[in-house]
Parts: structure tokens; sequence; C-alpha cells
């Protein structure tokens, strides 16, 4: 994509014209549905059921997880980010969710958060893909027709094509997957992409909320049951309101002197008085369409409400843009809603319990959520507490994690949580440094053994001090292993019978992932 042209009049250096990569294109992870995404295919005749049973069957892999490894590492996987990965290596390295206390709260913590993507909506759905969007170089393409490459090719026959976060009810687009003959010859192998057709009045991209094919992501669904029930009873997305165009100054309109000064202004504008329009909008829009698939309300009524739907959407689609055009956007009030969903979770005091699909869905989360958690028992393994080690490193364990109490309790008063999070990260750091000689288990140049022995030492310590509380937290276990936890797997690994065998770590992410139905091309 050509951004800028080069300067053939320029003075001095030779100009060139700029090629900007915007990103290059992955394996998609698992396809997963959104609120709007399901309302808009209900709306399309996908029966409630359909989306039910899909949340039956991610909750009952979620209730899995702290009973099953496979279950338990596609969960810890998701979650890496929330302790460093380091719930999912314990997995990888052979020790049992039942078996250790810490594994089954934090895997409790991580099914709390997929309980929580589950009531927003957030399903996990077969043969979905999220696929980079571009055009077609071959010009092949016709109307309704679009090219998909997946692990083995090119597919061929009916997908559906939506754009995370479209609003409109044309949104979703049925197309045709069409094998394009000599494609191979100008992207090579590669693959996970969707082209779009290039002639037309207008792009499928910009027909599909907004959107271009700048780099953005597309929904690319061709699961049986969505193609057999999805009908498109709508036309594409049309913009109707209309903003005032504003004449939008360059930088070389500024004085050199008042350049940077306005530059500045602008940061500090948008970074601390950002617009609501987007996520007003949004919401009041959610709050309609819930009202638009459940209420029996007169017809002339429901003409109103999708009117108004249709300019919350105008409204939102300018909103993503305006930044970029220097354009202000309002909400007119009579456009927004005094009462929401409740499963929006926007305050009891505005709310109404929802019988929607989205209504019951929320309902049915909160309904396991609600259930006690079984309490956890600390018993710590035997590998690590039989492990004869030196009083030496017991003693100096017990005054390191004494300090570390003094220092975290300090950091626990911090209000602001990422603040707190990134100290929390550089004390854990500080001790790893004393236990490794180095930044990470990896990079240690101590002699295996000796530094085995002494993670077993925090190990001992930190367990010890957990149990002898009066209220025992197994909170407190962590200690151990955001510090000494990856020389802990290595260890527990190596006790186990049996042959290991070296694999990177990437590899086993990518082996635990869930696979679905073969692709055919």
């Amino acid at each position: 994509m050509i951004k800028i042209r080069g300067d053939e009049n320029s003075v001095g250096e030779g100009s060139f014209n700029s090629l900007e990569i915007i990103t290059t294109s992955n394996r998609p992870k698992r396809g997963y549905t959104s609120k709007y995404l399901i309302a808009l295919l209900h709306h399309g005749r996908v029966p409630a059921e359909y989306f039910l049973k899909l949340l039956r069957d991610a909750l009952e892999d979620v209730n899995k997880a702290r009973r099953k490894p496979r279950n338990s590492l596609e969960v810890a996987f998701n979650h890496v980010d929330l302790d460093d990965s380091m719930s999912a290596r314990m997995i990888l390295s052979g020790i049992q969710p039942e078996d250790e206390a810490y594994l089954q709260s934090q895997l409790a913590l991580m099914t709390k958060e997929e309980r929580k993507g589950l009531k927003q909506g957030r399903i996990p759905i077969d043969e979905c893909y999220n696929l980079m969007g571009t055009t077609d170089p071959t010009g092949s393409l016709k109307q309704d027709q679009v090219c998909v490459i997946l692990d083995n090719g090119q597919l061929s026959g009916k997908v559906l094509v939506y754009k995370h976060p479209g609003l409109h009810f044309g949104d979703i687009h049925v197309l045709t997957a069409t094998y394009i003959d000599g494609l191979e010859k100008i992207v090579g192998n590669s693959k996970y992409a969707i082209f779009f057709l290039v002639c037309g009045p207008r792009s499928l991209a910009d027909e599909i909320a907004n959107s271009d094919y700048d780099g953005d992501v597309y929904w690319v669904s061709r699961n049986p049951q969505l193609l057999e029930c999805f009908e498109q009873r709508e036309e594409p997305w049309l913009g109707r309101i209309k903003l005032k165009k504003t004449e939008q100054k360059k930088p070389q309109d500024y004085p050199e002197s008042k350049l940077e000064s306005q530059l500045f202004c602008e940061f500090l504008r948008a970074r601390f008085t950002p617009s609501h329009v987007m996520g007003t909008a949004a919401n009041c829009w959610l709050a309609l369409m819930d009202r638009f698939l459940t209420e029996d309300i007169p017809e002339s009524e429901k003409k109103d409400l999708r009117m108004k739907m249709l300019d919350l959407v105008d409204i939102y689609y300018l909103a993503v843009d305006a930044p970029k055009q220097g354009d202000k956007v309002t909400i007119p009030k009579e456009l927004t809603v005094a009462e929401y969903p409740h499963f929006m979770e926007l305050g009891e005091e505005r709310s109404y319990h929802s019988t929607s699909v989205l209504g019951k869905i929320y309902d049915e989360v909160t309904l396991q959520e609600s259930e006690t958690d079984p309490s956890i028992k600390i018993v710590p393994l035997s590998c690590f507490m039989e492990e004869e080690v030196s009083e030496y490193y017991k003693q100096h364990w017990t005054a390191l994690y004494k300090e570390y109490l003094r220092e975290s309790s300090k950091l626990c008063n911090l209000e602001d949580k990422a603040e707190r999070n990134a100290s929390f990260r550089e004390l854990y750091q500080d001790y790893k440094r004393m236990l490794y000689k180095a930044e990470e288990f990896e990079q240690s140049t101590r002699e295996r053994l000796d530094l085995f022995k002494e993670a077993c030492a925090v190990y001992q310590v930190v367990y010890k001090h957990a149990m002898a509380q009066e209220k025992v937290k197994v909170s407190k276990c962590g200690f151990a292993w955001e510090v000494a936890g990856r020389a802990l797997c290595q260890f527990y690994t190596l006790k186990q019978p049996g042959e290991t065998a070296l694999c990177s770590f990437s590899v086993s992410r990518l082996l635990s992932r869930r696979e679905e139905s073969p692709l055919t091309s």
C-alpha cells in the first residue's frame, strides 16, 4: 500500500515512495461470538436455543478445567497474562490440578474470568475464524464473491462475513468463497486471509461496519448451523447522517513556534478528555435491540425503534473516524435510553430483566457462578517437601520471605491497580535475581542440582508459613511459584518416572489448541 508518494521537486536528498506494512496475517485463534453478533444473528433467524447449546457446552468445558489436565491447560493458556504463564508451565510439567493448592486457586480465578466472558456473549464457536481482509490482486472476483485462504488452501462454498463490532442489521453478509486460479503465483504460500473484489460502486468492506482494507480483521464463518439458519434480511449499511465538514489544519499550516505546543495540547485532549460517544451509542443501540427482539409492541412503535437504532449506528460509525477527521459527534437526547437490560450490568436502579437470548445467556452463567466453590486445602507436594536442603538455605529464605511480607503489605495499599501490579512484578524480579543470579531460570549459570535444592527451600519455607496461619490463605503460596516456579517445574518433571522430551513453550501452546473439524479446500 503506497501511503506517501515521493516529491519529484524536492531539493536535497532524493525522495522515494513510502510503503507501509500494516501488520501480517497469523493463524486465527478459536472463533468467538459477541453480544452484538448474537443479536444480529438472532435477528437473522438463528434460533436462541443454538446459542444456549453453545453456552452449555462451553460451561461444561470450563467446569472440567479444575479436574481434567487438557481443559485446565486450555484455560491456562487463555489467561497466561494473569500469572505469567506459570499455571500452564505447572500443568505441562505434570502437576495435577487437584494435587496443588496454588494451581487450583489460579484455575479458579481463570475459570471465573472465562465465565465473565461467557456472560457477556463471548462464546466459542467452531468453524469461525478472524482473518485479515485485503483486496483481490487478480481482479477476478465478482459481486458477492470472496476468496478465503486457511490452512489447507482456498475454501469453496457459502460463508458469513462480519466485522466486530458491527451494529447495522445488514453488517452480516452471506458471500460465496470462490477459488481464484493463479492466486498462489502472487501471494505464494500465504495463509489466513480473506480477499474482497475491487470493482463496483462501493467496496464490500465499506458495507460491513464501515471498515476498509488497511489491516482490518473480519469474522468469517462456515459453521453449518449458522449458514443453514441465517437469512440476510437487510440491505447493507448506508450512512444517512452527514456531518458538516470541518477544515482540519495540517502541521505545515502552523508556525514552527506553535506546532509543538499545538501537538502537546492535542495529546492532552486525547489522553484526558476522551469521547464517550462510541460507548454510549453502542449501549443505547443494544438496549433498543433487546426490546426490538423481545417485546410485543405495535408495528408503528417498532418502526420508530428501528429508526432510532439506525441513527445510533450512523453516530457510532461516524464517531470511529471523528478523531482522524477532526469532527465532533454528539448523541441527541431523544436517542438515549432510560433503562438497560440487566445483562449490560449498568446498575440495578436503571435496569430491567431481559428475556432475550442475551438475557438468558447471562442468567444461565450467573446461576452457575452462584454455586459455592469447594474450599481449597493446602497439601504440599511431597516431591518438594521431602527434598533435603541445607539449613542455610532455609534460614536465608525465611529471612527473605519475612522481608517480602513487609514489602508486599505496603504495595497492597496502592490504589492504582496497574501501578500495584507493576510494583509486585518488580519486587518478584528482585527475588528471582537472588535465587538465579540471573533474570530468569533459563539464563542462570548456577549448577542445576544446587539451584533445584534452593528452589525447594523456597517452597518449603512459603508453604509451611501458609499452613501455620490461623486462617489459611492459598494466595500466600504464590511467592514460591512467582520466584522459583520455573525451577520447581523442571525439577518436578525430572522427578517423575518415564522419559521426558524438550519442547518449546510456544510449540506446547500450539499443540494444546483444540482442533476443529478438518478444513477442506
